[in-house]
């Protein structure tokens, strides 16, 4: 039960996160891989770029989160 609460508590601060990025297009991204567990072929669809297209903005993506929120998870 104590293991649940953490994980759950660990993705509201992963969302709200996600939630602080300026970047539309970054959002996005992020939010549909992490969040909603899509793959990067449905990601790309919908935004219609390129697969390759896609994963390079989802690396700037994560490099911003990183910026952004990278203290939290390092030890």
């Amino acid at each position: 039960r104590q293991r649940q609460m953490c994980i759950r508590d660990r993705k509201n601060l992963i969302v709200s996160q996600i939630d602080g990025i300026d970047n539309e297009t970054y959002y996005h991204i992020l939010f549909a891989r992490y969040v909603e567990k899509k793959t990067f072929e449905k990601i790309a669809d919908e935004m219609t770029y390129s697969w390759r297209q896609t994963i390079r903005i989802h690396g700037r993506a994560l490099q911003e989160f990183e910026k952004l929120y990278g203290k939290t998870y390092k030890d």
